[in-house]
């Protein structure tokens, strides 16, 4: 893991992120067995594309993605939340890991989902 976090995940982090947190998630996920991170990374990636589900879900669908972020690309976030109650959400300073690099921001959508909802005070 100490091999790949560079070359695999700590480029996902937006150029902003304060380099704590970035070195608390590169100690997480040093700290996690290599036999779980590969079953991750394979059910990650083979799992079946929900796209075509997701537009046509017809409750809310909030995607959220930062700005800075480019996996995703901006195009598939966008296309994943044009459902019909698709609700898109694109936080500034943030790349791929929004929660840990903006956590208030994700809160604060979460909160307003929830209120929306009528689940929230």
């Amino acid at each position: 893991m100490e091999t790949a976090w560079p070359k695999y995940w700590a480029g996902l982090f937006g150029a902003g992120t304060d380099p704590g947190v970035i070195e608390r998630a590169r100690r997480i996920a040093c700290s996690l067995d290599i036999r779980d991170v590969v079953r991750g990374v394979k059910a990650f990636h083979n799992r079946q594309d929900l796209t075509d589900f997701a537009q046509s879900w017809p409750k809310p669908l909030v995607v959220i993605r930062g700005d800075q972020d480019g996996a995703p690309p901006h195009p598939a976030a966008a296309e994943t939340a044009s459902s019909p109650l698709g609700e898109p959400h694109v936080i500034k300073n943030a790349g791929h890991y929004t929660s840990l690099e903006q956590p208030s921001k994700v809160q604060g959508i979460v909160r307003d989902v929830l209120a929306k909802a009528g689940g929230f005070p």
